[in-house]
């Protein structure tokens, strides 16, 4: 019973949930927008051979993962620098150049995803 009351007085536990629930879904966002990436560019070779639908499929996953990764990414930018405005550090500064390019290469998978569609003429 003391333990649970000594988790319910320390309000500190509780104050950073947002950042961390924002930065795992950055970490786990990217990971999956990798994989599926990867899995595209490997399924796209000719000799394996996937299918054109298995193909637009992944791209579809890639595009949803990578609108995720990009609001995650900027919400975990905005917390950063919050950090680095309250706590100057070099740390806050990495770790602001690493959402900020998680964001970009979000960005450029979507950005991906509507040129092939562009070139397939539509036909998702």
């Amino acid at each position: 019973m003391g333990r649970i009351k000594e988790l319910l007085t320390d309000k500190n536990k509780y104050r950073y949930f947002i950042p961390a629930f924002v930065k795992k879904g950055v970490i786990s966002t990217l990971i999956i927008s990798l994989m599926i990436f990867g899995i595209y560019l490997f399924g796209s070779i000719p000799d394996p051979g996937f299918t054109d639908d298995a193909l637009f499929m992944l791209l579809q996953l890639l595009y949803y993962s990578s609108f995720l990764l990009m609001a995650f990414s900027l919400f975990a930018l905005g917390l950063r620098i919050q950090l680095l405005v309250y706590n100057p550090s070099l740390r806050a500064v990495l770790g602001l150049f690493t959402y900020f390019f998680s964001g970009v290469l979000g960005a450029f998978f979507v950005m991906l995803y509507s040129l092939i569609e562009t070139f397939a003429a539509g036909n998702i």
